[in-house]
């Protein structure tokens, strides 16, 4: 508001239109966003920072080639502008153009030599170039001292990814605790664990056997446009299926978004509240949530024509008996990997905080989220006819076009070899917001396959708590075991 009162006031103030339009950014308005950037550059088209700025919305907007273009504009405009430089690096590592990504953030540092964000960024690129002992030996040498808590989070995150693939697990665990302990002192206040934990355990208590077969006994057997649903506990391969199933062109990905969410809330301001009313739905209300939910939807991506609609959102897992009541033919992929594996996996990644990420912050919590969470799956798979196909992470990364095969075929639509070149689609899309980008725009590795033998001796609150999952998903008598 202030800013655009100052643009009232003054309607050629240049700076005022770059304020708004990183306002608008950060509030996930990227389009309008850019509109203010163009606007500065026509009242100054010689000033660097609104052509730096309109590249990150034209990225935020999956532009690639224009943002480029944007950020080669303030280079040229003023050589020394470093953070145009590291701009123009992060843009080129999310394409995997490494060697560019390298050169930009060396011309950053250039400039600006006390750039932790450049340095760090480096150090990514040097990992992802195969490069561990360079960019370790990088990362050993940033002091520690001047970071703020969450650059210094960044740096002990980054230092465990690279312990991690020299097999050191010691120092791996070290360097992912440090982070974890500094990402929990400096979670918003809005953001509480607990929260997950306890809607997880009301659901559990809520749907018992006797409740899910009410759902069951009034749900009908038919559902109009019924979604695919993506899920899985986090870290399971839900990207890396993204990814496939996005790349045939008769599916197209919805990626992480509250669309079911929202309809919960919907249900929640409903005289008998969530969840008792979904047990007395009639048909017109029924009718009227799928259309919110398909409003919802429609915010969030534009489908194409004739296309099948996959909701990925992980954590929808939460929300099983609401998909059977109300898309009762709904077809559910489960992405599925190794219990300790998933936990230990979810212990080294740096989320975006909310309350459920806030459950990673030591193994022994990612345990007990996955325990609620997978047990709350186990407890609703038994009593309801999901239609289900489950993808084991272990089994794709070995036999891939198989998999793929008996995937696509379980969402009836036929076999198109463009979803073998999946890496090629994600390097080709627009942003991809999850932690799994720089895994899924390589090509598949088996490395991470029951990586958790390594770590054993830190794995002792998994391997005590979990045996009922490595036991129900089948993996007690496999090799991994």
């Amino acid at each position: 508001a202030c800013f655009r009162r100052a643009l009232d006031l003054a309607p050629d103030y240049v700076l005022a239109h770059c304020r708004l339009g990183e306002v608008l950014r950060k509030r996930r308005q990227p389009a309008d966003a850019a509109a203010c950037f163009r606007k500065a550059i026509d009242l100054a088209p010689d000033t660097a920072e609104p052509h730096d700025l309109l590249g990150n919305a034209l990225s935020d907007l999956g532009q690639v080639d224009e943002a480029i273009g944007s950020y080669s504009k303030a280079i040229a405009l003023a050589p020394h502008f470093a953070r145009a430089h590291y701009n123009l690096g992060v843009l080129y590592e999310q394409m995997t153009r490494l060697a560019d990504a390298e050169n930009a953030f060396r011309k950053a540092l250039e400039h600006a030599p006390n750039s932790f964000a450049a340095q760090i960024y480096l150090a990514v690129v040097m990992r992802r170039q195969g490069r561990l002992a360079d960019a370790t030996d990088h990362l050993e040498r940033v002091s520690t001292q001047k970071l703020n808590p969450r650059h210094a989070m960044r740096l002990h995150f980054e230092l465990g990814k690279l312990y991690d693939l020299q097999n050191n697990a010691d120092q791996a665990v070290t360097h992912f605790g440090r982070g974890n302990g500094l990402q929990a002192k400096t979670l918003p206040q809005h953001v509480q664990a607990a929260r997950a934990r306890n809607n997880v355990l009301q659901a559990a208590r809520v749907f018992t056997p006797e409740i899910l077969e009410k759902i069951l006994a009034v749900s009908r057997d038919a559902a109009p446009e019924a979604p695919v649903f993506l899920v899985g506990f986090p870290r399971s391969g839900t990207t890396l299926l993204d990814q496939i199933l996005d790349g045939h062109p008769v599916l197209q990905v919805m990626e992480e978004k509250p669309a079911l969410a929202n309809v919960q809330i919907k249900i929640g301001e409903m005289p008998d509240g969530y969840p008792a009313a979904l047990f007395s739905l009639s048909d017109d209300e029924l009718a009227s949530l799928r259309a919110l939910y398909a409003q919802n939807v429609a915010q969030y991506i534009a489908l194409r024509p004739g296309a099948v609609l996959i909701d990925k959102l992980p954590l929808n897992i939460r929300r099983l008996p609401l998909i059977a009541r109300l898309f009762p033919n709904a077809r559910i992929v489960h992405a599925l990997r190794h219990p300790h594996d998933v936990v230990l996996s979810c212990f080294m990644q740096s989320f975006d905080p909310n309350d459920a990420m806030a459950n990673f912050f030591t193994i022994e919590d990612a345990v007990r989220f996955y325990d609620q969470v997978m047990g709350f799956w186990l407890q609703c798979a038994d009593v309801l006819p999901l239609r289900v196909h489950t993808v084991r992470y272990e089994d794709l990364v070995v036999d891939f076009e198989t998999q793929v095969r008996g995937l696509l075929d379980f969402l009836g639509v036929e076999w198109d070899p463009v979803v073998l070149d999946f890496q090629t689609h994600a390097q080709n899309r627009s942003r991809i917001r999850t932690p799994s980008y720089q895994q899924v725009t390589q090509p598949l590795y088996q490395r991470a396959s029951y990586r958790w033998r390594r770590y054993t001796a830190h794995l002792k609150p998994a391997i005590d708590r979990l045996p009922r999952y490595v036991d129900a998903f089948g993996y007690s008598d496999d090799h991994g075991s």
